[in-house]
């Protein structure tokens, strides 16, 4: 009976590692000093991703590169047709091709680097070519704290805000013929 428990006791010291490794994630969010302080916030629309295997970090992140459009700006006037993004298989981005978020970002230069703090997802209501900030409450309320009518904190608690997280690893692109 001894030896059983030891046996027990070793299993879970041996299992330890990766169930640290597995829970060891925190996802950040969109703050109310970065909304304040971004040079730019916009609307885009992701247009496809891709996940390119074989550059993934010692804890299996693969990078996600994808592709955006930017439909509309809230704060300057947002440079960026592309996006990087992280495909790890518990603590990565969700980003639907398709789809329509908020993007918050400070950096001129290069692609934007999407996730939980510089991300906020608009959710299915969202309709190009229509007045947002008349139809759908969560747009109106992210306007206002763009425009610092109000705090983002306020107008859009973090218990209230979509997540991006990315559960399940994406497809890969389809082969080349």
């Amino acid at each position: 009976m001894l030896i059983n428990l030891l046996r027990a006791l070793l299993l879970i010291l041996a299992s330890w590692p990766s169930l640290s490794m597995a829970s060891s994630c925190t996802f950040g969010e969109v703050t109310d000093e970065a909304f304040s302080s971004a040079k730019y916030i916009f609307v885009f629309r992701v247009l496809g991703t891709e996940i390119r295997e074989g550059n993934s970090t010692p804890v299996g992140a693969e990078p996600g590169f994808g592709r955006l459009r930017v439909v509309e700006n809230f704060r300057g006037r947002a440079p960026y047709e592309g996006f990087t993004f992280s495909a790890h298989r518990g603590c990565g981005s969700k980003l639907v091709p398709g789809h329509y978020y908020v993007g918050v970002s400070s950096s001129s230069k290069g692609e934007f680097v999407a996730g939980p703090a510089t991300v906020l997802d608009l959710g299915s209501e969202y309709r190009e070519g229509i007045d947002n900030a008349h139809a759908f409450v969560t747009f109106s309320n992210i306007a206002s704290a763009a425009t610092g009518m109000a705090k983002l904190s306020v107008v859009l608690p973090p218990g209230d805000r979509m997540p991006i997280e990315y559960f399940p690893l994406p497809p890969p692109p389809p082969e080349d013929p």
